[in-house]
């Protein structure tokens, strides 16, 4: 997921403007009293005098142009936030259910961090390719996997990754819904979400006397990304790699492991065996995606141990250089275009 900002300092380095005249009604300079008694009787016909005008700036001073649009993208975003939760409620109300993908059993179907969005639905309503989720009648938590058959009042379902069916079949005491939404990534977003809005609220409380709107907009800002990376080191998104599961057998060669992992974070990775004794699986990326590593002797421990290896390409270095410098190019845009708006012409 603001208040008018307050009237500003000086800035040293902005352009000074001097009044437009001094008048002192005990010395007054010849032509200026005439000056000032014609834009008196103007003011009192409704054009604004001296007085008006030193009214009209201090306005100006107070709400500059920058914090108009500030307050106009606040007002804009507490309307979509507005909105957004009352659509949660009314879905809520129709029985529409969210959850979060915390396992890899469906690979790249429904991979680990992602919203799943599940509407109500009978189990005799349900085909063979269906997404549902699951609550199991022994409790714990729920599983979302696909359905494999229906069978009457019953169905069966399996991960996708999974080698076998799950041990309870599915009936419509213990139908949670069917997936009608699958959004990779989101998960993450609604996990991370509430740590960047904390930060930044506080970062907005910590700034409400900053009286400079740069410098409270760079403060602000600046809570926004500790916010974010805040949250990344909170939920860990980027990286994770999950084991499905790992035989060890023997050939002519000598013992060996097979281990069939994926991958659960958002950069793509390899998984090697310790000391590349063996073969590593190819790049796993998208999230979900799979595959086999093999070690063909154990490492120098005894036991066969296998890594998971981050396999950025230029595209992936790019971004992450363009994240980091982000901050950077917003203040100095920022600082730019606040300081056109400040200079007055000659």
């Amino acid at each position: 997921m603001s208040s008018p900002l307050p009237r500003d300092e000086p800035d040293a380095d902005a352009p000074r403007t001097e009044p437009l005249a001094v008048v002192d009604p005990e010395e007054r300079s010849p032509g200026v009293g005439d000056d000032v008694a014609a834009h008196s009787e103007a003011g009192a016909e409704g054009v604004p005098g001296p007085e008006d005008d030193t009214a009209e700036d201090g306005d100006d001073a107070a709400q500059p142009r920058g914090g108009r649009t500030a307050r106009i993208i606040g007002w804009v975003g507490a309307v979509v936030l507005s909105l957004f939760v009352v659509l949660c409620v009314v879905l809520g109300l129709g029985g529409y259910r969210a959850y979060i993908m915390e396992t890899a059993s469906m690979g790249t179907s429904a991979p680990v961090g992602s919203l799943v969005v599940t509407q109500p639905a009978e189990v005799a309503e349900l085909h063979a390719g269906d997404i549902v989720t699951v609550a199991p009648s022994t409790g714990g938590t729920t599983h979302t996997h696909r359905v494999v058959s229906v069978d009457g009042a019953s169905a069966q379902t399996q991960g996708d990754l999974n080698g076998t069916p799950d041990p309870e079949r599915v009936v419509q005491g213990n139908l949670e819904g069917r997936a009608v939404v699958v959004a990779p990534v989101m998960g993450w977003v609604t996990k991370m979400l509430p740590i960047v809005l904390v930060v930044l609220l506080v970062s907005m409380l910590l700034t409400v006397r900053v009286r400079d709107p740069r410098a409270k907009f760079r403060y602000r800002a600046l809570g926004l990304f500790c916010g974010v990376a805040l949250s990344v080191v909170i939920v860990q998104p980027l990286l994770g790699v999950q084991l499905l599961s790992m035989k060890t057998d023997q050939d002519a060669d000598g013992p060996f492991a097979e281990a069939h992992v994926v991958s659960t974070g958002i950069f793509p990775v390899s998984v090697a065996p310790a000391e590349d004794r063996g073969t590593a699986t190819d790049v796993l990326a998208p999230t979900g995606a799979d595959g086999m590593a093999r070690a063909d002797e154990p490492s120098d421990g005894g036991k066969f141990t296998f890594y998971p290896r981050v396999e950025l390409t230029p595209g992936w270095w790019l971004g992450a250089v363009l994240y980091c410098a982000s901050p950077f190019v917003l203040f100095g845009i920022h600082q730019r275009v606040t300081r056109q708006k400040e200079e007055v012409p000659a």
